[in-house]
């Protein structure tokens, strides 16, 4: 008992309630983060056309979420939104207990060097590329390279992030990569080797001469969410003396069976970061992939938030991985 009650103390619950005004609606419902966007739960039509729902959560969370009136998927006209990463919007609510705390003031990027390129693999696939570098920069500084290069620049903030941690003395002087892929599903997950070439063999010599870099192994690093997550954990294990760190933010861990069997992860020892929400219910694959690992890595940053699969979420675990993971080489 005493054990529930500490637990109950350090993860307190809210009632969070959901409504809607539509009087004319027949049926309601609710889907997002804590329902699943591909079905949801129905909410009860109360006096005066009000549809609402209770339901219970922690109260750091926050929850992105859409109601479906009569078929129609809606946004929440009385609540905040938020991009969703896919070219909409979703509504969220936040608990009392939730802090975005990742620091995106753009001035201290003013002093970075920033380079934006098109370059073609060996199939005439084309990338877009963004470099960027503080000045001083060192030829022994960490190369970090982030997939979903469009997502980490709009909605992570990754750059803006990196240039404040750096200016605050919290990580050292680096380089950070962006690379947008023209076909995420089939790079990141389906057929993935044309694209590690086009990394290994085309990006990084490049990075190296743009930079003026040496990026060794202990000092290179990739990072994503999703299936960029996924790549960046095959990566690791792929191409262990090329990349030395790697940051996971909820991967894609399903799509490759290997990543939670003992003989799948025999060459893997990057130090890691990995993150994810626990409304994405991750904890079983996190776990075999942690068994999978065994003693061979070296897991820095280990953390699970009340929130789902959103760019939110990835934009709040940016700087403590980052953090760990540059001052730990």
């Amino acid at each position: 008992m005493l054990t529930c009650a500490i637990l109950l103390a350090l993860n307190p619950t809210v009632t969070a309630r959901f409504t809607l005004v539509e009087p004319n609606a027949k049926v309601v419902e609710i889907r997002g983060d804590l329902w699943g966007w591909d079905k949801g739960e129905a909410l009860q039509k109360g006096r005066n056309g009000i549809w609402a729902l209770e339901k219970d959560v922690p109260a750091a969370a926050r929850v992105e979420y859409k109601f479906v009136v009569d078929g129609e998927w809606i946004l929440n006209p009385r609540a905040p939104k938020s991009p969703n990463g896919l070219g909409g919007e979703n509504s969220f609510w936040t608990g009392p207990n939730y802090r975005g705390t990742a620091i995106v003031d753009p001035s201290p990027l003013r002093q970075w060097g920033v380079s934006r390129t098109t370059m073609e693999d060996a199939r005439g696939e084309k990338y877009e590329v963004v470099l960027a570098r503080p000045a001083g920069v060192t030829p022994t500084a960490p190369v970090f390279i982030f997939n979903d290069g469009r997502g980490y620049e709009t909605y992570v903030r990754a750059l803006d992030q990196t240039a404040n941690l750096v200016k605050e003395g919290k990580i050292p002087k680096c380089v950070i990569v962006l690379v947008e892929s023209p076909n995420r599903t089939r790079d990141y997950w389906q057929e993935p080797a044309p694209y590690f070439a086009f990394i290994n063999d085309r990006l990084l010599p490049w990075v190296r001469q743009s930079a003026g870099v040496i990026a060794a192994t202990r000092d290179t690093g990739m990072g994503g969410a999703s299936l960029g997550g996924l790549i960046s954990l095959r990566a690791g294990r792929e191409f262990p003396d090329r990349f030395g760190m790697v940051f996971a933010q909820s991967p894609s861990i399903w799509a490759d069976e290997n990543l939670t069997t003992s003989n799948g992860m025999s060459s893997y020892r990057a130090r890691t970061a990995l993150t994810w929400g626990s409304f994405e219910r991750m904890e079983g694959q996190v776990q075999a992939w942690q068994a999978a690992l065994g003693s061979r890595g070296r897991v820095l940053y280990l953390n699970e938030r009340p929130e789902g699969h959103t760019w939110s979420l990835w934009r709040e675990e940016f700087a403590p991985g980052l953090i760990r993971l540059l001052n730990n080489r």
